[in-house]
């Protein structure tokens, strides 16, 4: 398979979500390229991760080019696989219905899209609350995090590493609040 994937220049491009980038991954992208053995590229969204410092576009579309300018950038041949969480995967969507044929497949995790989904399927109203309160405590890194972790994740044993490594990742390439308002508005 790993020939396969070199002949046809075919690779994985990991899309992160709202206020996370291409780090959150963690050991997930060595695993995948281990087990796909394919070549596997994280991308960080305007306003993320190395990306941190430039302004977020309000809309997918934006996103979809300036991820488009990446992948020309680093030369790479599609078709590609598209693995995307949240946010990220409505970026991905939207790249493989406007860009076919540089989309090979798509793999969605915990994504949610108008018309798709209502509001409420989309953000659940009994994590309203916690969501307004990790808002509104935004720049207080530990409980903005700990909440984040506390809904988004089933790893319950990993809490203290994850939270851990996310602080660092916080402090190393903050995004700003009008990033994190931007990429929710997309």
């Amino acid at each position: 398979r790993l020939l396969a994937a070199e002949a046809h220049g075919m690779s994985w491009i990991l899309l992160r979500g709202l206020t996370r980038e291409a780090r959150h991954w963690g050991a997930f992208t060595s695993l995948l390229a281990q087990r796909s053995a394919e070549e596997v590229l994280t991308l960080d969204l305007p306003g993320s991760g190395e990306f941190a410092a430039l302004p977020s576009p309000a809309s997918v579309a934006g996103i979809v080019g300036f991820l488009r300018a990446q992948v020309k950038a680093k030369n790479l041949q599609g078709p590609h696989s598209l693995l995307a969480l949240s946010l990220g995967g409505m970026v991905a969507t939207h790249w493989a219905q406007r860009y076919p044929t540089e989309v090979e497949r798509l793999v969605l995790i915990n994504t949610s899209m108008r018309p798709f989904s209502s509001m409420t399927q989309r953000l659940r109203p009994g994590n309203w609350p916690q969501l307004a309160m990790l808002a509104a405590r935004w720049p207080d890194a530990d409980y903005a995090e700990g909440v984040i972790h506390d809904l988004t994740c089933n790893a319950h044993a990993e809490r203290e590493a994850d939270i851990a490594a996310w602080l660092q990742i916080r402090k190393s390439a903050p995004v700003t609040p009008a990033n994190a308002a931007r990429q929710l508005l997309a």
